[in-house]
């Protein structure tokens, strides 16, 4: 990748929806590191704007789209953690993850199809918050509730109440 490739171009939402379409049309093989890091850094300049946490979640039904295309599951899993950490994190930015859960569907079961996403983003959150947080405080505190409350009604809808 170059830096002047499309799929960094992504400070605007625009910018950003454009390189998550092009990375959805690539190979396993051509997604990696560099282009999380893009994705999750456009993703913060934009949750930094007005009307970020709705920009949020309308990113969220086209990272969805992403799930299986990258080489390995670590990488995907640092695009979640990076959206989840550094995006959620900006002030106000903890909005974002409802409509994340919104975007695909998890809310009100409109999109099932996604379950496994849902429940990836969910397990790579839950996860980071408890590595990382001794004591969960704020906005961290209602990620984690809204977390937990998804993973919940996906795993129930969807027969997979043992993975809850």
């Amino acid at each position: 990748m170059t830096m002047h490739s499309p799929r960094t171009e992504t400070r605007s939402l625009e910018g950003w929806k454009a390189s998550v379409i092009e990375l959805s049309e690539c190979g396993s093989d051509e997604i990696g590191l560099d282009e999380c890091d893009g994705l999750v850094d456009g993703l913060v300049e934009i949750a930094k704007s007005p009307g970020g946490a709705e920009a949020i979640g309308e990113a969220g039904a086209l990272v969805a789209g992403l799930y299986g295309k990258f080489r390995a599951g670590t990488e995907y899993g640092l695009l979640l953690q990076g959206i989840l950490d550094r995006v959620c994190m900006v002030p106000g930015g903890h909005v974002g993850l409802g409509g994340i859960f919104g975007a695909i569907g998890i809310e009100d079961g409109s999109s099932d199809k996604n379950a496994y996403f849902a429940l990836d983003v969910v397990r790579v959150v839950l996860r980071h918050l408890f590595l990382r947080e001794g004591e969960l405080r704020g906005s961290r505190r209602e990620i984690l509730g809204a977390c937990y409350d998804a993973m919940l009604r996906v795993a129930e809808r969807n027969g997979l109440s043992n993975l809850a």
